[in-house]
């Protein structure tokens, strides 16, 4: 039986502002919620409809039959009502990229198995639901994956220019993988299997050699505590023996999503893994980092507490300080009251700051991270998959918008110009962001200025001749992140 059946069928809402700290720009604001279809169990970010802003689809697992809902995204982090599309049975993961290779992203969803109610040795398949660039999708097609699907990933394994598609299957402990033809169909699928029930893929370049790789991570149970899975790529799209590695450690423990990221900035990938202690206590829950060393082998973990059963992790830089931030989701056990979305921010050395910050509502099994409303500022996005089933938008209240003006553009040689830059906070109330601004000429700085009142201004007259790019860079505050305005051209005439 899958555990989903275990699940409550209720949430309620809760949220937690970030705790007070020196290193984040700023808190994430009350969530924004909206529709999706029965069980939003997964979810994914593109450009659907070709007009440049993030939109979200989900895997809708309880809808009858299987759906995504595709809800297109506004200028400001709000969406539109959601559209639905079939996508076969029991959708458990869902995934984008341009399949056909005609400029639109289309959607690839894992169908846990044909039919509700897996039973043992019943197959899983993947449906590939072509995008018309519209935020609309064609009938989907589907090919055969492994037993009971739960996971997929997306990349070109062979490097023939066609993307190419994993996927993790729980009932037969394997990765499939199925080569991309590049019109939108799939070659029959390549099973690889592996020592333990898989939770989840994802695949990145793990050694440096040009060539995605695949990270398994495997559940509660894994032999000798070995919850992680590596499949070095040999370059042509077939994939060595699995290698190894432990992530965390009890006899309830697993390993079930891992993000690949150089979060200690040496130039190497890697792991960054959600792990579920199990419900005897929260307690035992945690995230773990796994160093690389470039060749596609890492160090022993490093554990870091998290409250959450985290069966899905992101990362997004939060505070804009240049290194990578963790984002987890709260697994909805039956009788366990839900946390939300905790946050845990990164340290340059690969480390994690202590403690959990919460920033959420409901039962966000899963989310992803993306700046929603244009502001420069990373937000997260989190499928709940209770009553109501809804995608909230968290935007992350660090955010600003930035705009630059001149007093005379043209202006003359040796005529003074004033440039005034506009830092505006993106949400909250009322609050007026402080802080230096510097304005440049190219790579030149031409000095810099102190914000009064979300303005600071700077007059030159020594402009010569010509066109000149001037950019104007925010150095953020405690509570606001820095931020780059969009450059302006000052034309100089004789």
């Amino acid at each position: 039986m899958s555990r989903r059946c275990a699940f409550l069928r209720s949430a309620f809402l809760i949220f937690f502002v970030l705790g007070p700290t020196t290193t984040f720009g700023g808190t994430f604001q009350n969530p924004l919620t909206f529709p999706t279809g029965d069980g939003p169990w997964a979810l994914a970010v593109g450009d659907f409809n070709n007009d440049g802003r993030p939109d979200i689809a989900t895997a809708d697992l309880l809808a009858s039959p299987g759906m995504v809902s595709v809800l297109l995204g506004n200028s400001d982090g709000t969406f539109q009502k959601n559209k639905d599309f079939a996508a076969g049975a029991l959708p458990y993961a869902i995934a984008v990229g341009d399949f056909n290779r005609d400029g639109n992203a289309d959607l690839v969803v894992a169908n846990e198995c044909y039919s509700p109610g897996c039973a043992s040795g019943q197959q899983g398949d993947v449906a590939i639901l072509l995008g018309n660039g519209d935020g609309t999708f064609r009938p989907y097609q589907t090919y055969l994956s492994g037993d009971v699907t739960r996971s997929i990933a997306v990349a070109d394994f062979n490097h023939d220019g066609n993307l190419d598609i994993i996927t993790g299957n729980w009932g037969s402990l394997s990765v499939s993988v199925l080569e991309g033809n590049g019109d939108g169909t799939f070659q029959p699928r390549v099973d690889y299997v592996l020592n333990y029930t898989v939770q989840s893929v994802t695949a990145g370049d793990l050694n440096g050699d040009g060539h995605p790789d695949i990270v398994a991570c495997m559940g509660e149970g894994s032999l000798k505590g070995l919850n992680i899975a590596i499949l070095l790529n040999n370059g042509d799209g077939t994939f060595q023996p699995a290698v190894y590695y432990a992530a965390t450690t009890g006899q309830y423990s697993g390993s079930y999503a891992a993000a690949i990221a150089d979060v200690n900035h040496d130039g190497k990938q890697d792991l960054v893994v959600a792990n579920d202690g199990g419900v005897i206590a929260r307690s035992y829950n945690s995230v773990s980092v796994l160093l690389g060393n470039g060749d596609g082998t890492f160090r022993p973990y490093r554990t870091f507490h998290s409250l959450m059963y985290a069966h899905s992790v992101a990362l997004g830089d939060f505070n804009n300080d240049g290194t990578q931030d963790v984002v987890l989701g709260d697994f909805p056990y039956a009788g366990v009251s839900y946390i939300g979305v905790g946050v845990i921010l990164g340290k340059n050395n690969g480390t994690l700051e202590p403690g959990n910050q919460f920033a959420s509502a409901g039962d966000p099994v899963a989310m992803v991270t993306a700046d929603f409303n244009g502001d420069g500022a990373v937000d997260i996005a989190a499928a709940n998959y209770t009553v109501p089933p809804q995608v909230s938008i968290l935007l992350n209240g660090g955010g600003t918008f930035m705009q630059t003006t001149s007093s005379a553009n043209p202006s003359k040689a040796g005529q003074p110009v004033t440039f005034t830059a506009t830092v505006s906070a993106t949400v909250g109330s009322g609050r007026s962001p402080g802080g230096r601004v510097v304005f440049k000429d190219g790579a030149t700085t031409l000095g810099s200025a102190v914000l009064a009142n979300g303005q600071a201004s700077l007059t030159t007259s020594s402009l010569g001749v010509g066109s000149h790019t001037i950019s104007v860079g925010y150095s953020g505050s405690h509570a606001f992140n820095r931020n780059q305005a969009a450059p302006i051209t000052q034309q100089v005439d004789p």
